[in-house]
């Protein structure tokens, strides 16, 4: 259960929560199963915030900082990570569905058998990360750089992959092949 301190600080604004930080340097926020649905927090220093199980519907987290943060099987459908930093973020078994990861950083990210049912993660940058089992169904990837990413039997049919970069990448992993059409890959 999220620590109401901590929430009530994220909740109030960003300068609240950078304040908070600033003073309890040595906590790590517990912000599990927290209801942030909505919630308007961009740009925002969640660096590794416990946000198991939260609640982020429809919330902005855009230009948001959530490098090693847990987000393990968070509700994050619609959620907006546009310009998002989550290098080496957990998002295991989360559900992002048509959430918006446009230009996010996902390098190094843990997203085994994550829900990106119809993302748009057009210029994605998942190089390194752990795919194994994650659901792109009907994801837009153009441009994504799968560089040296684990992808064993993630499912990309009806994906867009125009322009994808899969440097060092077992294609043959790939649960269900390639997706008709057209779309050179790098």
């Amino acid at each position: 259960m999220a620590v109401q301190e901590q929430l009530d600080a994220l909740l109030a604004d960003e300068a609240t929560w950078r304040r908070w930080r600033a003073e309890h340097q040595e906590v790590r926020p517990d912000l599990y199963g927290a209801d942030l649905r909505r919630a308007s927090l961009r740009g925002f220093d969640l660096r590794d915030v416990d946000l198991e199980a939260a609640d982020l519907r429809d919330a902005d987290v855009s230009e948001a900082d959530l490098r090693c943060a847990n987000l393990k099987a968070a509700q994050l459908m619609r959620t907006n990570f546009q310009n998002a930093d989550l290098r080496g973020a957990f998002l295991s078994r989360a559900e992002c569905h048509n959430a918006n990861f446009t230009g996010a950083n996902l390098a190094g990210a843990h997203l085994r058998f994550t829900s990106f049912f119809g993302a748009n993660m057009k210029g994605v940058d998942l190089s390194g990360a752990d795919l194994v089992g994650a659901d792109l169904h009907e994801a837009n990837l153009e441009y994504a750089n799968f560089s040296n990413a684990d992808v064993e039997d993630a499912d990309i049919s009806r994906a867009k992959l125009d322009e994808a970069v899969l440097n060092n990448v077992d294609v043959n992993a790939f649960l269900y092949g390639w997706p008709e059409g057209p779309g050179p890959l790098v």
